[in-house]
């Protein structure tokens, strides 16, 4: 859309020439001068200059050298100028700006980011606690012996133990005591997560060979559903009623010292060649 404007009229009958501009300028002297006002009320500097940004050619312009007239290209250094900044001021600005990066975006849980003044360093660094995880010749490692079985998974952190409870030749029979076994100070603390039993020279041919596990240390029984092998089967796996830990009252723990003893309840016909395994975890 464009506008019309005619020309204004000669000075006539007392009307003063800047006058009837006044009447016939749209946009109005007193106006571009109020705006211009403006623009100098709201610069800080020294010079009093009008700014003004041109995205698209990426340009500053602005007055530094004279008062009027045409506006100027300027410079960065015209800029920093202008708005009176000095080093100290930029590296305060830097600093502001870098502790909010950090604070808002590189920082978080289990890092820290740090902005240091004086070298103009920054810094991302991993939190660790020193004891399983440390910062070695610039590098995130797991410390030596960092790594215990109380933080590794159950399924991780197994030992199995093999007894042997009865020799290869002699049937299984009913008693207290066909094996015994001494807890070592590596196992200390840990748990009896898992039992199984095989028989490795000759199946039960009538009855259902049953085993019990003491502490006799502790003065009590680590199953309350005994450890079996069904008539014509090799192994506890294949069981109809499965073995389960007593855990109550921490009656799965194992000390070191603690006497273990293997009881028969329950013989079969003919078992021979009788192992228990002993799954150990945390």
């Amino acid at each position: 859309m464009g506008f019309f404007q005619p020309a204004p009229p000669a000075a006539a009958g007392g009307l003063s020439q800047a006058s009837a501009d006044a009447l016939y300028d749209p946009l109005g002297a007193a106006a571009a001068a109020q705006a211009a006002a403006v623009q100098r009320a709201n610069h800080t500097g020294t010079q009093a200059a009008a700014t003004v940004l041109f995205a698209a050619t990426a340009r500053i312009l602005g007055r530094i050298t004279a008062s009027g007239g045409a506006g100027e290209e300027l410079t960065a250094a015209n800029v920093k100028t202008i708005l009176a900044l000095v080093a100290a001021d930029i590296s305060d600005l830097t600093e502001v700006v870098e502790d909010l990066i950090g604070g808002k975006g590189l920082g978080g849980s289990g890092l820290t980011f740090t902005y240091t003044d004086a070298s103009g360093a920054m810094v991302l660094d991993v939190n660790v606690d020193g004891s399983t995880v440390e910062v070695s010749a610039d590098a995130l490692r797991v410390k030596d012996a960092g790594i215990t079985r109380a933080k590794l998974a159950t399924a991780i952190a197994k030992d199995t133990v093999e007894v042997q409870v009865t020799d290869l030749t002699t049937a299984l029979a009913v008693a207290d005591g066909l094996q015994w076994w001494v807890v070592p100070s590596t196992l200390n603390g840990l748990k009896l997560v898992g039992v199984e039993m095989g028989l490795t020279v000759a199946q039960s041919t009538s009855g259902i060979p049953t085993i019990q596990i003491a502490n006799v240390t502790q003065a009590w029984d680590m199953l309350t559903t005994k450890l079996t092998v069904d008539a014509n089967e090799w192994h506890s796996s294949t069981a109809a009623t499965a073995a389960v830990i007593d855990t109550a009252s921490s009656h799965d723990v194992l000390t070191t010292g603690d006497r273990i003893r293997f009881d028969c309840d329950v013989a079969g016909t003919g078992a021979k060649g009788v192992f228990v395994s002993l799954l150990v975890g945390s």
